[in-house]
């Protein structure tokens, strides 16, 4: 191999692994960011939408604790909101499991409701990790310990 060949594909993988290496920073970066987000919850959340909408408003410090409060008064209601149909959600939840069991054979519901239970716990240390509620969205509740209260159906 001739020396312009060598030199041209020794530029063709430094571009190849740059590209890899942004690639692969970049998805731990924001995977990362995303994590952190989830773990916040709604107020993570909120505080996410109202730095990312008023970053280049240029607020004067009146402006900032008016907006903040506004926002904070969206994050109460919200937090009303989510309590008042929460019984729905978890109906809904409940109902669309038992459907999804109805089309599985034996094996596959065993190792459907291990994943839901595997699941909510995930949910049950994350909320504990935010101090946020335990959310019982798979159908089911938490104990104090962050385990299944109920089974799924």
């Amino acid at each position: 191999m001739t020396g312009y060949w060598k030199a041209s594909l020794g530029v063709i993988l430094v571009f190849v692994l740059g590209c890899a290496s942004g690639t692969l920073g970049s998805s731990l970066y924001f995977s990362h960011r995303i994590a952190l987000l989830a773990q916040r919850g709604t107020a993570g959340y909120i505080e996410f939408v109202e730095k990312h909408t008023t970053r280049n408003l240029h607020l004067d410090p009146q402006q900032k604790k008016e907006i903040h409060a506004y926002f904070m008064a969206n994050l109460a209601d919200r937090k009303q909101l989510e309590t008042q149909i929460r019984p729905q959600i978890e109906q809904l939840n409940v109902r669309t499991f038992q459907q999804v069991k109805s089309v599985l054979r034996p094996d596959q519901a065993q190792l459907f409701h291990d994943n839901t239970l595997e699941l909510r716990k995930g949910f049950a240390r994350a909320a504990r990790a935010s101090g946020a509620a335990a959310p019982s969205d798979l159908g089911g509740t938490t104990n104090d310990a962050g385990n299944p209260a109920r089974s799924l159906p």
